[in-house]
C-alpha cells in the first residue's frame, strides 16, 4: 500500500526546561499520563476534518508528550507518553494514529530535543 504525501514535516523543534517524567512498575503510563509540569509545547497541529494519519517520532532521549484534544475543541483529551532514543542520531519512538481530526499538541522536557511529524492526506 502506498502512503500518501506528507503534508507537512517538523525536522527539529526546540523546547525549553527538564524534569523527571511520570512512570511506575506495573502501571500502563502510555495513556492519559500527567503532563510533566516542566514540559514546554513544542508544536501545535490544527484541528482538520479529513486528515487520514498523523504521525509524531521523538530524536531525544526525554521523549515527548503527544496531547490529543477533541475534534469539537474540548482541551487535553488524551495524552500519551512517545519514549525517546537510547543514542544520539538515532529514531526514538513514535506515534501514529488514523483519522484523528482534533488539534495535536506536541510537549518535551528536552531543551533540544529533534521531532519529526507529518500528516496525511
Amino acid at each position: 500500500m502506498k502512503r500518501a504525501t506528507p503534508r507537512f514535516l517538523l525536522a527539529i523543534a526546540v523546547l525549553a526546561s527538564s524534569g523527571a517524567l511520570a512512570g511506575g512498575a506495573g502501571s500502563n503510563w502510555s495513556v492519559n499520563q500527567v503532563l510533566d509540569p516542566a514540559a514546554v509545547l513544542l508544536a501545535t497541529i490544527p484541528s482538520r476534518i479529513g486528515r487520514e494519519n498523523i504521525e509524531i517520532q521523538a530524536g531525544c532521549s526525554a521523549g515527548v508528550f503527544v496531547v490529543l484534544d477533541g475534534s469539537t475543541g474540548e482541551v487535553g483529551g488524551t495524552i500519551y507518553r512517545v519514549d525517546g532514543t537510547q543514542a544520539v542520531n538515532m529514531a526514538g519512538g513514535e506515534y501514529e494514529t488514523p483519522h484523528h481530526t482534533g488539534r495535536v499538541r506536541v510537549y518535551s522536557t528536552d531543551a533540544v530535543c529533534p521531532v519529526a511529524i507529518r500528516e496525511w492526506p
